[in-house]
């Protein structure tokens, strides 16, 4: 993994299709935060151009969503901010023009209108509420969530149709499906608060509401750098107030002597926790435990992230897609029945540690074996024809051997 995936994402790969929301929300952000940064410019001519640059980004994508959404955040600064009004507009106004100058004189109005039919003709859209409807049931029954990425491996055995993602492009059913119901009305609550707060700066809360409302249709947020940003929007000035207390050894210096340092994170009420020698004690044991747990962690991801699967899986043998790796490289039946096995105990819905079963139960001339296993891996995968394909060849093959018997015993 690159320092750019690193920066970027979480765990999944920067490809050119997960990057294009991550680039829409960037331009996105940063027009807003142009827009606010006016008067913080000594040649006024440069805001206008980089919002020009920025805006052509969001057209270029081809992203009618996007378009929307900025055409009624900039609408709205524009209501707000007065001086706003100064280059906004000019700048819709000549990008309008050159989109239809392009299309009179290229006698090409694909493009053009292209976005006049997001409503009519869209079907990346149609299958977005494919996806919430196939999640819904999910989320009524796991109230605790299914993990991350657990949708990921479940969709293939809940979907009405063909498809295959690992989000479901809606962060708010997102976060019901990997936390569950109360981490996830926590989080956007706290996020509607911060929205309408009056602590949160003009700035901030249109950022929340650019982020906020691109999440109803994509998933932005599984990006870390997009989660920062929305995070750092929080109103976290209102509420209670605490004073955290670590006197450190006594410093002396030259100029000034008996100097106690403190580590003040907030003020208000104070909480003194070095006067509480029992509490201090079990902060001291509790992030040692943590720390014990996750570096194993860190290091097996770290190993999975440079394709070092096997010793991932000695390190941390919980890691679903080194598992997978290994299954389908490694030729030894006993490691391969090893893996499956893990594999199933921990999540029943992926098909191909079925098929690996079932296939060394074929060998092994336990065909019964083998055609429970088969119709485990359909139940785990309704749509997929090879399956099926692989099912009957199953069959007959368990027919033959049979009537292969039964000519022998004659």
């Amino acid at each position: 993994m690159n320092l750019s995936t690193a920066i970027f994402t979480r765990t999944t790969d920067f490809t050119e299709d997960s990057a294009t929301p991550i680039l829409l929300q960037f331009f996105l952000c940063g027009l807003i935060i142009t827009i606010f940064s006016f008067s913080s410019f000594h040649k006024k001519w440069i805001p206008p151009l980089i919002a020009a640059i920025l805006i052509t980004g969001l057209l270029l994508s081809g992203s009618r969503t996007v378009f929307i959404i900025t055409a009624i955040l900039i609408a709205a600064l524009s209501f707000k901010l007065k001086f706003a009004r100064k280059f906004v507009f000019p700048a819709f106004a000549a990008l309008a023009a050159a989109a239809a100058a392009y299309a009179y004189f290229s006698d090409n109005l694909t493009n053009v209108a292209h976005y006049l039919t997001i409503f009519l003709d869209s079907k990346t859209l149609v299958i977005r509420f494919v996806y919430y409807y196939d999640a819904l049931p999910l989320i009524i029954k796991h109230p605790f969530g299914l993990g991350y990425n657990g949708y990921k491996y479940i969709q293939y055995s809940i979907q009405s149709t063909v498809y295959s993602v690992a989000f479901i492009h809606n962060e708010y059913l997102q976060f019901l499906l990997d936390t569950g119901w109360i981490p996830a009305i926590l989080f956007f609550v706290g996020w509607i608060k911060s929205l309408i707060s009056r602590n949160t700066s003009m700035l901030r809360k249109f950022l929340l509401a650019a982020i906020g409302l691109h999440i109803f249709l994509d998933f932005d947020l599984q990006f870390l750098s997009v989660f920062c940003i929305a995070v750092l929007c929080f109103d976290f000035e209102k509420g209670k107030h605490f004073k955290f207390e670590f006197p450190s050894k006594t410093v002396i210096s030259k100029k000034s002597k008996n100097i106690k340092n403190n580590c003040t994170v907030s003020t208000g009420k104070d909480l003194t926790i070095s006067k509480n020698k029992f509490l201090l004690s079990a902060i001291k044991i509790l992030s040692f435990f943590l720390i014990c747990i996750c570096i194993p962690m860190f290091t097996a991801t770290y190993l999975e992230n440079n394709e070092n699967y096997e010793d991932a899986i000695k390190i941390y043998p919980y890691l679903t897609d080194s598992q997978l790796v290994v299954l389908r490289q490694t030729e030894d039946v006993n490691i391969a029945k090893e893996t499956a096995e893990s594999v199933i105990k921990r999540n029943k819905y992926i098909p191909i540690a079925y098929d690996a079963l079932a296939t060394i139960s074929q060998y092994a001339g336990d065909f019964d074996k083998a055609v429970e296993y088969k119709i485990m891996s359909l139940n785990a995968t309704k749509f997929e024809l090879a399956e099926y394909i692989d099912y009957f060849n199953v069959l007959k093959t368990g027919y033959e051997f049979i009537q292969k018997q039964k000519t022998t015993e004659r």
